[in-house]
């Protein structure tokens, strides 16, 4: 599946940490990959960050589910 981002670009709506980890994860599936001759590997690592990021790019999205998140927690409903 084709994402609405160009390349690389969905890197700017991850913070700091998460372009971090991203880059820690993308090693490791390089590794893998290598390992394996299985370059799918890599993609499906790339992909599930362009669709974290994704998420990121929504206006106060990340602010929106930790405050249903954490209603949801003082009725009781989750720990």
């Amino acid at each position: 599946m084709k994402k609405s981002h160009p390349e690389n670009e969905f890197l700017k709506y991850l913070s700091s940490e998460e372009q971090e980890q991203f880059l820690d994860e993308v090693l490791i599936a390089l590794a893998r990959s290598k390992e394996s001759g299985n370059f799918t590997i890599v993609d499906d690592c790339i992909e599930e960050w362009e669709e974290i990021a994704e998420l990121n790019s929504i206006p106060n999205f990340k602010k929106n589910v930790w405050k249903r998140f954490n209603r949801l927690k003082e009725a009781g409903i989750i720990n």
